[in-house]
């Protein structure tokens, strides 16, 4: 058997929850910026909002928008594609009904 490498395989999945913090993707794509915690800071000085990676929402398959109904402070879960890089997120869902303010 060969040895794989990819999200799923030996562990390399790394999970996150989040704070959506903006949802004006310039490329009009449905991507959100979310802040990870235990990864950035909340010291939006420190690590500004434009200095987090842009992320793409995972869709059902029967939509055909391209946008999903985030809203900046929603708490959401992903992954990194790319692991422990956690450079390439991806969101699962949002977690209705709960918000915050960083």
């Amino acid at each position: 058997m060969s040895d794989f490498s990819f999200p799923g395989v030996n562990s390399s999945m790394y999970w996150f929850i989040g704070a959506i913090e903006s949802i004006d993707d310039p490329e009009k794509s449905g991507r959100v910026q979310v802040r990870v915690w235990g990864k950035d800071t909340i010291d939006t000085n420190a690590t500004p909002t434009e200095s987090l990676p842009w992320a793409p929402c995972i869709l059902s398959a029967n939509m055909t928008r391209k946008t999903i109904d985030a809203r900046p402070n929603d708490w959401v879960i992903g992954f990194y594609i790319d692991g422990a890089q956690a450079l390439q997120p991806i969101i699962l869902g949002i977690i209705p009904g709960i918000t915050t303010t960083v």
